[in-house]
Protein backbone atom coordinates (compact mmCIF):
# COMPACT_ATOMS: atom_id res chain seq x y z
CA UNK A 1 0.00 0.00 0.00
CA UNK A 2 1.68 3.59 -1.19
CA UNK A 3 1.31 6.10 1.47
CA UNK A 4 1.24 9.97 1.48
CA UNK A 5 1.11 13.02 4.02
CA UNK A 6 1.89 16.48 2.90
CA UNK A 7 1.35 19.87 4.63
CA UNK A 8 0.58 23.25 3.14
CA UNK A 9 -0.50 26.62 4.86
CA UNK A 10 -3.68 27.53 4.72
CA UNK A 11 -7.31 28.56 6.15
CA UNK A 12 -4.88 30.65 8.45
CA UNK A 13 -3.09 27.30 9.91
CA UNK A 14 -1.45 24.18 8.54
CA UNK A 15 -3.41 21.73 6.75
CA UNK A 16 -2.12 17.87 6.82
CA UNK A 17 -3.72 15.16 4.00
CA UNK A 18 -3.00 11.62 4.58
CA UNK A 19 -3.78 9.21 2.42
CA UNK A 20 -3.00 5.48 1.30
CA UNK A 21 -4.22 3.21 -1.30
CA UNK A 22 -2.85 0.31 -3.01
CA UNK A 23 -1.79 2.62 -5.92
CA UNK A 24 0.86 4.92 -7.16
CA UNK A 25 2.48 7.81 -5.87
CA UNK A 26 1.50 9.77 -8.49
CA UNK A 27 -1.81 9.21 -8.51
CA UNK A 28 -1.98 10.02 -4.76
CA UNK A 29 0.10 13.14 -5.24
CA UNK A 30 -2.85 14.06 -7.81
CA UNK A 31 -5.79 12.86 -4.98
CA UNK A 32 -4.00 15.59 -2.76
CA UNK A 33 -3.80 18.30 -5.00
CA UNK A 34 -7.55 18.31 -5.40
CA UNK A 35 -8.45 18.38 -1.83
CA UNK A 36 -5.78 21.17 -1.43
CA UNK A 37 -8.01 22.75 -4.53
CA UNK A 38 -11.11 22.42 -2.79
CA UNK A 39 -9.68 23.82 0.45
CA UNK A 40 -7.89 27.10 -1.67
CA UNK A 41 -11.49 27.04 -3.08
CA UNK A 42 -13.52 27.18 0.20
CA UNK A 43 -10.88 30.18 1.29
CA UNK A 44 -10.94 32.47 -0.85
CA UNK A 45 -15.36 31.83 -0.85
CA UNK A 46 -15.48 32.88 3.28
CA UNK A 47 -11.87 34.17 4.37
CA UNK A 48 -12.79 37.24 5.92
CA UNK A 49 -9.11 38.39 5.76
CA UNK A 50 -9.61 38.26 1.95
CA UNK A 51 -10.92 41.27 0.39
CA UNK A 52 -12.40 39.81 -2.57
CA UNK A 53 -14.14 36.54 -0.57
CA UNK A 54 -17.99 36.74 -0.75
CA UNK A 55 -17.53 37.63 3.01
CA UNK A 56 -16.15 40.38 2.74
CA UNK A 57 -18.68 41.22 0.23
CA UNK A 58 -21.46 40.58 2.34
CA UNK A 59 -19.88 42.67 4.99
CA UNK A 60 -19.64 45.56 2.95
CA UNK A 61 -23.10 45.92 1.11
CA UNK A 62 -25.49 43.13 2.20
CA UNK A 63 -27.14 45.73 4.67
CA UNK A 64 -27.47 48.50 1.40
CA UNK A 65 -28.94 45.53 -1.21
CA UNK A 66 -29.55 41.90 -0.84
CA UNK A 67 -26.28 39.77 -2.31
CA UNK A 68 -26.55 36.92 -4.09
CA UNK A 69 -24.13 34.35 -2.85
CA UNK A 70 -22.40 30.44 -3.70
CA UNK A 71 -24.44 27.44 -2.93
CA UNK A 72 -21.32 26.74 -0.89
CA UNK A 73 -21.66 30.28 1.21
CA UNK A 74 -25.26 29.61 1.55
CA UNK A 75 -25.05 26.64 3.20
CA UNK A 76 -22.72 27.24 6.05
CA UNK A 77 -24.76 30.63 6.67
CA UNK A 78 -27.42 28.47 6.76
CA UNK A 79 -26.18 25.96 9.61
CA UNK A 80 -25.06 29.30 11.69
CA UNK A 81 -28.38 30.77 11.57
CA UNK A 82 -30.18 27.57 12.45
CA UNK A 83 -27.77 27.02 15.05
CA UNK A 84 -28.47 30.74 16.75
CA UNK A 85 -32.06 29.93 16.34
CA UNK A 86 -31.88 26.68 18.00
CA UNK A 87 -29.44 27.93 21.36
CA UNK A 88 -31.19 31.35 21.58
CA UNK A 89 -28.26 33.40 19.82
CA UNK A 90 -25.64 31.23 22.19
CA UNK A 91 -23.94 31.06 18.72
CA UNK A 92 -23.56 34.29 16.49
CA UNK A 93 -21.62 34.81 13.56
CA UNK A 94 -22.37 38.65 13.86
CA UNK A 95 -19.61 38.49 16.73
CA UNK A 96 -17.22 40.04 14.36
CA UNK A 97 -18.51 43.23 14.64
CA UNK A 98 -16.62 43.11 18.93
CA UNK A 99 -13.16 41.15 17.26
CA UNK A 100 -12.71 43.34 14.41
CA UNK A 101 -13.56 46.51 17.18
CA UNK A 102 -10.44 44.46 19.03
CA UNK A 103 -8.42 44.53 16.31
CA UNK A 104 -9.09 40.39 15.84
CA UNK A 105 -9.70 40.70 12.92
CA UNK A 106 -9.13 42.95 9.42
CA UNK A 107 -11.28 45.99 8.98
CA UNK A 108 -11.97 46.85 5.47
CA UNK A 109 -14.09 49.42 6.02
CA UNK A 110 -16.86 48.11 7.72
CA UNK A 111 -19.87 49.70 9.19
CA UNK A 112 -21.76 48.00 12.08
CA UNK A 113 -24.53 49.23 14.67
CA UNK A 114 -23.89 47.65 18.01
CA UNK A 115 -27.35 46.74 18.21
CA UNK A 116 -27.18 44.22 15.73
CA UNK A 117 -27.34 40.61 15.67
CA UNK A 118 -27.99 36.85 13.84
CA UNK A 119 -31.62 38.17 14.50
CA UNK A 120 -30.54 40.95 11.60
CA UNK A 121 -29.55 38.33 8.86
CA UNK A 122 -32.16 37.25 5.90
CA UNK A 123 -31.73 34.83 3.72
CA UNK A 124 -33.98 34.18 0.63
CA UNK A 125 -33.63 31.63 -1.97
CA UNK A 126 -29.68 32.54 -2.94
CA UNK A 127 -29.20 35.78 -1.35
CA UNK A 128 -28.93 37.77 1.84
CA UNK A 129 -29.91 40.81 3.27
CA UNK A 130 -28.80 42.60 6.33
CA UNK A 131 -31.57 44.90 8.31
CA UNK A 132 -29.14 46.92 10.19
CA UNK A 133 -25.10 47.36 9.07
CA UNK A 134 -23.40 44.25 11.05
CA UNK A 135 -20.42 42.21 10.16
CA UNK A 136 -19.98 38.18 10.22
CA UNK A 137 -17.10 35.88 10.07
CA UNK A 138 -17.46 32.01 9.32
CA UNK A 139 -13.72 31.24 9.60
CA UNK A 140 -14.59 28.31 11.88
CA UNK A 141 -17.72 27.06 9.98
CA UNK A 142 -15.60 27.68 6.70
CA UNK A 143 -12.55 25.35 7.69
CA UNK A 144 -14.88 22.80 8.85
CA UNK A 145 -16.97 22.75 5.56
CA UNK A 146 -13.26 22.66 3.83
CA UNK A 147 -12.11 19.72 5.58
CA UNK A 148 -15.33 18.25 4.68
CA UNK A 149 -15.16 19.05 1.06
CA UNK A 150 -11.86 18.17 1.05
CA UNK A 151 -12.61 14.67 1.95
CA UNK A 152 -15.41 14.09 0.02
CA UNK A 153 -13.39 14.84 -3.26
CA UNK A 154 -10.60 12.69 -1.96
CA UNK A 155 -12.62 9.85 -1.35
CA UNK A 156 -14.81 10.35 -4.45
CA UNK A 157 -11.33 10.07 -6.41
CA UNK A 158 -10.00 6.88 -4.41
CA UNK A 159 -13.78 5.20 -4.79
CA UNK A 160 -12.17 2.64 -6.67
CA UNK A 161 -10.29 1.27 -3.73
CA UNK A 162 -13.07 1.64 -1.06
CA UNK A 163 -12.13 -1.51 0.69
CA UNK A 164 -8.46 -0.31 1.49
CA UNK A 165 -7.70 3.47 1.70
CA UNK A 166 -6.94 5.34 4.95
CA UNK A 167 -7.26 9.27 4.66
CA UNK A 168 -6.93 11.71 7.08
CA UNK A 169 -7.39 15.61 7.02
CA UNK A 170 -6.59 18.11 9.73
CA UNK A 171 -6.49 21.52 9.85
CA UNK A 172 -5.39 23.00 13.06
CA UNK A 173 -7.41 20.38 15.01
CA UNK A 174 -10.42 20.64 12.57
CA UNK A 175 -9.69 16.85 11.50
CA UNK A 176 -11.42 13.86 9.93
CA UNK A 177 -10.67 10.93 9.12
CA UNK A 178 -11.20 7.46 7.83
CA UNK A 179 -11.28 4.43 8.84
CA UNK A 180 -11.40 6.27 12.17
CA UNK A 181 -12.69 3.47 14.58
CA UNK A 182 -10.18 2.42 17.96
CA UNK A 183 -7.89 5.10 17.06
CA UNK A 184 -6.95 7.32 19.15
CA UNK A 185 -5.83 11.31 19.32
CA UNK A 186 -4.19 13.51 21.39
CA UNK A 187 -5.67 16.63 22.29
CA UNK A 188 -3.29 19.23 23.48
CA UNK A 189 -3.32 19.66 27.47
CA UNK A 190 -4.59 22.72 29.11
CA UNK A 191 -3.03 25.64 31.54
CA UNK A 192 -1.19 24.30 34.60
CA UNK A 193 -2.50 20.68 33.89
CA UNK A 194 0.96 18.19 34.70
CA UNK A 195 -0.50 16.25 32.15
CA UNK A 196 0.50 17.61 28.74
CA UNK A 197 -1.71 15.93 26.48
CA UNK A 198 -4.42 13.69 26.74
CA UNK A 199 -4.78 10.38 24.31
CA UNK A 200 -8.25 10.05 23.60
CA UNK A 201 -10.02 7.26 21.42
CA UNK A 202 -12.02 8.96 18.37
CA UNK A 203 -16.01 8.86 18.80
CA UNK A 204 -16.84 9.55 14.98
CA UNK A 205 -15.10 10.63 11.75
CA UNK A 206 -14.70 14.09 12.46
CA UNK A 207 -13.81 16.29 15.06
CA UNK A 208 -12.57 19.72 16.09
CA UNK A 209 -11.17 21.43 19.64
CA UNK A 210 -11.81 25.12 20.85
CA UNK A 211 -9.27 26.60 23.34
CA UNK A 212 -7.35 29.37 23.90
CA UNK A 213 -4.29 26.88 24.11
CA UNK A 214 -5.29 26.20 20.33
CA UNK A 215 -5.73 30.21 19.97
CA UNK A 216 -9.43 30.19 19.84
CA UNK A 217 -11.71 33.09 20.00
CA UNK A 218 -15.18 32.30 21.12
CA UNK A 219 -17.19 35.86 22.33
CA UNK A 220 -19.65 36.27 24.44
CA UNK A 221 -20.62 39.38 25.47
CA UNK A 222 -18.08 41.39 23.34
CA UNK A 223 -15.49 39.12 25.18
CA UNK A 224 -13.21 36.62 24.00
CA UNK A 225 -14.25 33.44 26.45
CA UNK A 226 -11.57 31.08 25.79
CA UNK A 227 -9.09 30.14 28.18
CA UNK A 228 -6.05 28.26 28.16
CA UNK A 229 -6.71 26.31 31.17
CA UNK A 230 -10.60 24.60 29.08
CA UNK A 231 -10.64 23.06 26.01
CA UNK A 232 -13.92 21.90 24.52
CA UNK A 233 -13.55 18.68 21.81
CA UNK A 234 -16.63 17.52 19.82
CA UNK A 235 -16.82 14.57 17.79
CA UNK A 236 -19.33 14.21 14.63
CA UNK A 237 -19.90 12.57 11.55
CA UNK A 238 -19.41 16.85 9.65
CA UNK A 239 -16.35 18.48 10.47
CA UNK A 240 -18.26 21.76 10.01
CA UNK A 241 -20.75 20.67 12.93
CA UNK A 242 -18.16 19.64 15.31
CA UNK A 243 -16.62 23.02 14.69
CA UNK A 244 -19.56 24.74 15.63
CA UNK A 245 -20.58 22.98 18.18
CA UNK A 246 -17.24 23.57 20.46
CA UNK A 247 -18.14 27.14 20.38
CA UNK A 248 -22.01 26.53 21.79
CA UNK A 249 -20.82 24.02 24.57
CA UNK A 250 -17.65 26.34 25.27
CA UNK A 251 -20.29 28.96 25.76
CA UNK A 252 -22.66 26.58 27.73
CA UNK A 253 -22.55 22.97 28.53
CA UNK A 254 -26.31 23.05 28.92
CA UNK A 255 -26.94 23.55 25.42
CA UNK A 256 -28.77 21.49 23.34
CA UNK A 257 -28.88 22.26 19.93
CA UNK A 258 -31.38 20.57 18.40
CA UNK A 259 -31.29 18.68 14.83
CA UNK A 260 -27.72 18.70 14.55
CA UNK A 261 -26.10 15.19 14.44
CA UNK A 262 -23.08 14.85 16.80
CA UNK A 263 -21.84 11.98 18.55
CA UNK A 264 -20.52 12.76 21.62
CA UNK A 265 -18.29 16.23 23.58
CA UNK A 266 -15.52 16.31 25.94
CA UNK A 267 -14.43 19.19 28.26
CA UNK A 268 -11.09 19.46 29.59
CA UNK A 269 -10.18 21.71 32.27
CA UNK A 270 -7.19 21.90 34.29
CA UNK A 271 -6.22 18.68 33.52
CA UNK A 272 -9.63 17.23 34.36
CA UNK A 273 -11.91 15.59 31.71
CA UNK A 274 -15.79 15.51 31.31
CA UNK A 275 -17.97 13.87 28.89
CA UNK A 276 -20.72 14.77 27.95
CA UNK A 277 -23.01 12.85 25.89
Amino acid sequence: MEKLTRIKPILGTYVSISIAAETTREKLIEVTEAGYKEIHRIHELMSFHEPTSEITKLNLTASKRPIQISGDTLQVINLALELSKTTNGIFDISCANAMVKQKKLPDHGFKFSKESNWNDIQLESNKIFFTRPLIIDVSGLAKGFAVDKAYNRIRLLLSEYTDEIQICINAGGDLKQTPWQNHKVKIRGTGKSPVSDHCIEMRDSSMATSSGEHGSLIIKDGKNICKKSKSVTVFAPSCMVADALTKVFYANTRAHPRNQNYTSCVIIENGKINWLE
